[in-house]
């Protein structure tokens, strides 16, 4: 097994930042994963202290990796799938890859290959843009 350097420790970190981010109902990235009847639950009713909008919580970093992953899924699905399942699903990811119809070999092929991809965007911020 390879060495990893400071730029694939770096990936690993904001990955799994994102997915903790991702796996929050405090984010704007996507459909909350509680409906409103568990949010009623959960929050106690319906009556707000204040009415308005609610300024929504922010990490800047984890958008920036889900926006990362919706343009490599519109290049290539199954690495963006491969990214998801690995990072969303730590405890059953390889039983969730056969689900998704991938052995585990393309899995980890697909994972590796999407890591790549984004190696090469933050190595060409780094370089280019620093």
């Amino acid at each position: 097994m390879k060495n990893k350097d400071d730029l694939d420790l770096y990936i690993e970190r904001r990955l799994e930042e994102w997915a903790t981010w991702y796996s929050n109902d405090c984010h704007n990235l996507s459909y909350s994963r509680r409906n409103i009847l568990a949010r009623l639950k959960d929050d106690g009713g319906i009556v707000s202290e204040k009415t308005g909008q609610k300024q929504m919580m922010s990490n800047v970093e984890a958008e920036e990796i889900e926006k990362l992953y919706l343009f490599l899924f519109n290049q290539n699905k199954k690495k963006a799938e491969a990214l998801r399942i690995h990072y969303h699903f730590p405890f059953n990811h390889e039983m969730k890859a056969v689900e998704f119809g991938y052995s585990k070999a393309q899995y980890y092929r697909y994972l590796s290959s999407a890591h790549d991809w984004l190696k090469g965007f933050f190595f060409a911020r780094k370089k280019y843009f620093t």
